[in-house]
């Protein structure tokens, strides 16, 4: 019983971080996902939103009904789940613009600078303060200023 109770927090905690950042309030993955070197991954945060939603709600509703008929529901449910991730991914790639329109912020900052900027930025995020980040995850427009002195700064 402690044991799906810790599940449900956590699955609950994953669910909440998901959904800060498709509003916009936690920038440190998306911008994690500007590091990597080589062809440039698209971030959409929506996939994983679902997976952590649709994962609190089986491990909540396990935790009320018998485990036999839950666990035969959760088959119906991975399965889908789980071969819905290629088309995902594929469709990302197909129409990259409409999956970089969440978070906003993401969307400005792909429209105006490069994948060589992006990295900067993302490289650059890494070295502030942990209280600069929290003020620039909680107020984009601070965000985007200093965006802008990076983007000043690193100008050849």
């Amino acid at each position: 019983m402690y044991l799906l109770l810790a599940l449900s927090f956590l699955t609950l905690m994953m669910t909440l971080r998901a959904f800060l950042i498709v509003v916009g309030t936690y920038k440190d993955p998306v911008l994690a996902s500007f590091e990597n070197y080589g062809e440039e991954k698209i971030f959409s945060p929506i996939y994983s939103l679902t997976v952590w939603a649709i994962a609190f709600v089986y491990i909540s509703l396990f935790i009320y009904f018998q485990a036999g008929m839950m666990f035969a529901i959760g088959l119906l449910i991975l399965v889908p789940i789980a071969s819905f991730r290629e088309y995902f991914e594929d469709a990302l790639y197909k129409y990259h613009t409409q999956f970089r329109m969440l978070p906003r912020w993401y969307f400005e900052l792909v429209q105006r600078t490069d994948r060589e900027e992006r990295r900067r930025i993302a490289y650059l995020w890494l070295r502030l303060p942990l209280q600069t980040r929290m003020i620039y995850n909680a107020r984009s427009e601070y965000f985007h200023q200093w965006v802008d002195l990076v983007l000043l700064s690193i100008t050849r």
